[in-house]
Parts: structure tokens; sequence; C-alpha cells
């Protein structure tokens, strides 16, 4: 063939014109998936664990589902096999392009204390047709604090001294309480040993002091309130004891008068001591 008055050698023209064509192709089929590509679905996390949750509260974890395939997918079905589990953020049918995810909230619910398992099941035109994400959780009891002793009773105290005691509170519940705050009802009282906010988890206990220090003559009642996230917040300790003044010493008779008495011979006469208001160490 002769262009413009020239030979073409079409031997070294066509390999030339064709290689750009060939070598392109081939990264067509070497790279990323073609539109004619299937769609295939992952999860991200691959399951779901909740770990614990109080009876009758719920707890919620995110799944995401991404199509790495190369052509749209439609979910057309989900369910959970455990009535305690629960979907919420997918509506149905749901189209995924190529590349695409959508995310899908699972709510745990326990409705009885003990170990929950179950698959999220979601069914679709994926070449992976049926995609199972198995879900795991605990319900456990709600926290509750109990108080040992239930009462402190302080007995008779000196007005002007102060008498401690202790106080233990214990998580018997089955989830971790926190006490954000504990309060007395008189300025006779006060706590020491107390660090607020206090987190104990189920069956931990603190132990603190309580301290009266009365400053008149009188019985003295109170009450120690401790408020928390527990199930029977607040906890109330009851709290009492007396003033009493200080000690006195009488003596009877208030004189002894021993009369006349023969030297070299002895007398005696009798006296009584006695204590008032508060015991007193002679």
């Amino acid at each position: 063939m002769v262009i413009l008055g020239r030979q073409c050698d079409w031997a070294k023209i066509i390999p030339v014109v064709l290689l750009p064509l060939l070598f392109a192709g081939c990264q067509g089929i070497a790279g990323n998936p073609s539109p004619g590509d299937s769609g295939s679905v992952t999860s991200s996390p691959t399951t779901l664990a909740f770990g614990n949750a109080q009876v009758g509260s719920p707890a919620s974890l995110s799944e995401t589902v991404t199509n790495t395939g190369g052509s749209t997918v439609t979910i057309s079905q989900a369910k959970v096999s455990n009535a305690v589990y629960s979907i919420s953020g997918l509506a149905l049918p749901a189209s995924v392009a190529a590349g695409q995810s959508i995310t899908i909230t699972v709510k745990f619910t326990p409705s009885a204390v003990g170990s929950a398992s179950a698959n999220l099941s979601l069914v679709s035109d994926a070449t992976n047709s049926l995609l199972t994400v198995p879900l795991s959780g605990t319900g456990v009891t709600p926290g509750s604090l109990s108080a040992n002793p239930p009462s402190l009773a302080f007995g008779n105290v000196q007005v002007g001294s102060n008498a401690p005691l202790s106080e233990t509170v214990t998580n018997t519940g089955g989830s971790a309480v926190a006490i954000s705050s504990a309060s007395l009802g008189n300025a006779a009282y006060s706590i020491s040993g107390l660090t607020l906010p206090t987190n104990l988890s189920a069956g931990q206990s603190v132990t603190f002091h309580v301290t009266f220090a009365p400053s008149t003559v009188g019985s003295v009642t109170a009450n120690l309130t401790l408020v928390s996230n527990a199930s029977n917040s607040p906890l109330v300790i009851a709290l009492s004891g007396t003033g009493t003044a200080p000690g006195q010493l009488g003596i009877s008779p208030a004189s002894l008068s021993f009369g006349d008495v023969v030297v070299d011979a002895s007398s005696t006469l009798s006296s009584s001591l006695s204590a008032t208001g508060a015991a007193v160490t002679v």
C-alpha cells in the first residue's frame, strides 16, 4: 500500500497500533471489577459481642455491610434468631451499589439473667446470598447496695469528744454501681474514707467511717444517705447517739469531822465518791 507516495509496511504498523489497545483491555480484566461482575457482601465486625447488659436495659452496637463486588446487591431479608435482639436502620429491600456500605444497628435487651446467643442473617442476591453475623451477650441483674451494719448506734459520747464507727457498703447486684453523693442530716456526724464518686463492681465493697461528735447534751439522730445508680438508690443508714455532759465527781459527806483523837490512837470515817454525767477515771 502507498500513502502519500510512500510504501507502508503493515507488518510494522499494525503491532504499533494494536498493542496499546490490547494493553488497555488487559488492564480492564486485571483491575477493578467491571460492571458485569456479581455483587458480594461482607460484614464488619464479623461478630457482635455485647458483653454484660442489665436485664430490661438495651445495649446497642453497629454493624456495617459492604458490597465488595462489581454490581448492585439487593438485601431482601434480615432476621435474628433470638427475640432479645432487634435490628434498626435497615429498610427492606435495601440496594447496595458496588463498593458502597450500609450501617445497621443491632440492639440487645436481655429479659433474663444469663448468656444469650443468636445469628443476624441477611438474605440477598449476592454471590454469597446468606450473610450470617453471630451475636452474643449476657443478661445481668442491676446493681444493688447493702449496708453492714444497717444502722449505726454510737451510744453515749461526752460533749467535746468524738466516737468513730465503721460502715461497709457492698454491691450485691450483677452490674457496676457508681455512688455519686453522700449526705448527713446533722452536723454532729461526719464521714471519712469515702471518695466520691466511687465505683463498685459486682460483689465489691467499700468501708468508711462515720464519726459522732456531739456539741450539746441529749439524743442526736440523723440519716446517712448514699445516692447511686443502683436499683435501690438512695441507700439510707440510720444514725443515733447521745451527747452527755463531762463526768463530775461528787463526795459524800462533803466534809469529815474526826473530833478528839488520843495521841497514838486512830479514828476512821467513811466517805463515798460518785460520778455524774459521764464515767470518770480516778
